[in-house]
């Protein structure tokens, strides 16, 4: 897993075999859009495009990883 940068854009090289596929992820600060999501969606009453349970599931991996390293 990586952490996108939020001042400079990221690219990825996918090679399959002998051809390769470049993705460009843009610059962002992915917690704030998150949190502008969660806020949209609680202003227009829709559902966060982030599911709560994600979080939820998100954090029960690392307080597994914190056990193990006790």
């Amino acid at each position: 897993a990586f952490v996108p940068r939020k001042t400079a854009d990221t690219r990825i090289q996918h090679w399959r075999n002998d051809v390769c596929i470049e993705h460009t992820i843009r610059a962002a600060d992915h917690y704030q859009l998150m949190v502008e999501d969660f806020a949209d969606a609680l202003i227009n009453k829709r559902g966060p495009r982030f599911a709560p349970m994600d979080a939820v599931c998100n954090m029960e991996v690392i307080d597994r990883i914190m056990a193990q390293l006790r």
